[in-house]
């Protein structure tokens, strides 16, 4: 379909939902076939969901330089390129979903759109969306999520990017008398194509009572 309309963006939008629903499925299977060993995720996702999700961007890639305007492959892109920029181990001690070297790429390639027609929306659309995903990230919400029963509390803490390596972010927990809190975190899974990658994160507190909590996060 996409060879007779190659900017049609139900098909873009089946497509993504198609490599979705397989990667689930691979996983699944490869999880089965590891039982009862406890499975290795990133294994599974390196060795057989990642080759897919590297062949889907090549793809995408090939027809925005056919045509700057396919806005729809520029977003299809867009949602598998996270992963991807994996392979190089550029994600290594950077909280941010993509790598700044990557998106340097990208507004090198964008250039060219701008001078093929500097009027053509969907290079611009691309542009502003690679200008947010390297904003600096920011706490927006706070949610408490304790289960009934638990003997401590859990905060879920929602971002303005997903991201992947928490730990990496500068993120300070003091009860109302300024003292530091030992937290841990974990990140709420979002999609199938981004494990350990999330904009929500859940962060339990070690035990005690708090009457005030100050929760402070920065980016690099």
């Amino acid at each position: 379909m996409l060879a007779m309309d190659e900017r049609n963006f139900h098909c873009w939008n089946y497509r993504l939902w198609v490599v979705e629903e397989y990667l689930k499925e691979l996983a699944a299977r490869s999880s089965a076939s590891d039982a009862p060993a406890k499975p290795d995720l990133e294994k599974i996702f390196t060795e057989r969901q990642l080759p897919l999700i590297e062949r889907e961007c090549q793809m995408a890639l090939g027809l925005i330089k056919k045509n700057f305007s396919n806005y729809s492959a520029w977003h299809y892109r867009g949602k598998l390129l996270p992963r991807v920029s994996e392979k190089n181990g550029l994600l290594v001690n950077h909280a941010y979903c993509i790598p700044f070297e990557e998106i340097q790429g990208d507004f090198a390639m964008l250039k060219h759109a701008f001078f093929t027609d500097p009027k053509d929306q969907s290079p611009w659309n691309h542009h502003e969306w690679l200008l947010q995903q390297i904003a600096p990230i920011q706490v927006t919400g706070l949610r408490l999520v304790t289960p009934s029963g638990a003997e401590h509390l859990e905060i879920e803490v929602e971002l303005s990017h997903k991201v992947k390596y928490f730990e990496q972010l500068q993120l300070t927990v003091q009860d109302g008398e300024g003292a530091s809190v030992e937290v841990t975190v974990r990140p709420k899974r979002e999609r199938a194509v981004e494990i350990g990658m999330s904009s929500k994160w859940t962060i339990s507190l070690a035990e005690g009572k708090y009457s005030l909590l100050h929760v402070n996060i920065k980016g690099q």
